[in-house]
Parts: structure tokens; C-alpha cells; sequence
């Protein structure tokens, strides 16, 4: 999740010039099955790895066949992050049609367990950006009314006959 707030330095990039290590874990899967290997481009832009995969989820559920899909998660990936994005999806002993039947109960359960509570998250953070702002807007406006009528005596004491003006009445 901190990768998400601020972008990391790349710090194990593949390069002839200098050592790197290939990360690595091997699983068993049993089909049917999808596997998705993404560039940060495509998840980097949104707000949590769980908006990703909702993304990835909705389309699918949204789609009519594997290519109305990969147009959509096509242009929904290009929306939040332009062309800096790479994505690949092999999906495994399913057709469309079952591949929808088996994530839909995932991607109702993604927006109730995850989704919804962040953005309701940011939504109660945004309200409360909005009531800062006007809140300091208050702070600024009631401040120079007040300092408009708090200067006149004030600045009475800074002109050149403030010297001979009486004491008693600053």
C-alpha cells in the first residue's frame, strides 16, 4: 500500500549493466483458472490493488465475449493511466461464460468487503478537505474584518504624532 500513496525508486530493474534478481514462486493450479501479468502502469494509477482486480473483475462480468473484454479492461487501463500500461490474461480450461459464473460471487464480495469501504474512506476524507478549505475561507474573511477594525486604533500609534498621542488610550 505505500507503493500506492508514492512511488517507489525502481530498485531491481533487469539491465545489462547492472546485477538484478528475478523473483520467483512457483504454483500448482488447477483449472480452470486465469493468470494476469500486469506493469505497475496498469495498477499504479488506481486507488488500491483491490480497485485493480475490480476492474478486472467488472469488465469480465460486463463483456459478451473474451474480445469485448480485453477491449474493455483496454480502454478502462488506458482511462486511469494513458499508455503507460502492459497487461497480458490467459485464462485456462473455462470459457468466457464460466469464467463470468466463477468470479461473480468474487467481485460482489471485492466491492462489499474492500472496495466500498475505502472509497466511502475517501469520500468522508474529501468532505473533510472541502469543510477545511471553507473553514480557513472563514478564518481569512472574519480575520480581515476583524483586523479592519481593530487597525484604526492600532495604527493611530504609528504615525508621526503618535509620540504626542495620550498613553491612556492604547
Amino acid at each position: 500500500m505505500a507503493n500506492l500513496r508514492e512511488d517507489s525508486v525502481v530498485s531491481n530493474a533487469m539491465s545489462a549493466d547492472t546485477d538484478f534478481v528475478v523473483h520467483h514462486r512457483k504454483l500448482e493450479l488447477t483449472a480452470p483458472f486465469i493468470v494476469i501479468a500486469a506493469t505497475d502502469g496498469c495498477f499504479g494509477y488506481v486507488r488500491s490493488p483491490m480497485h485493480f482486480e475490480r476492474m478486472v473483475l467488472i469488465t469480465l462480468q460486463d463483456s459478451a465475449s473474451t474480445t469485448d473484454w480485453s477491449t474493455a479492461l483496454q480502454q478502462q487501463i488506458t482511462a486511469v493511466t494513458g499508455d503507460d500500461a502492459a497487461v497480458a490474461v490467459l485464462g485456462v480450461g473455462a470459457n468466457h461464460q464460466t469464467f463470468q459464473r466463477l468470479f461473480a460471487e468474487r467481485a460482489s464480495t471485492l466491492d462489499e468487503r474492500w472496495v466500498d469501504p475505502i472509497d466511502a474512506l475517501a469520500t468522508d476524507v474529501e468532505q473533510a478537505e472541502r469543510q477545511l478549505d471553507e473553514a480557513r475561507r472563514q478564518q481569512l474573511q472574519r480575520s480581515t474584518q476583524l483586523w479592519a477594525a481593530y487597525k484604526r486604533n492600532y495604527e493611530r500609534h504609528l504615525g508621526p504624532d503618535a509620540a504626542t498621542t495620550d498613553e491612556t488610550t492604547a
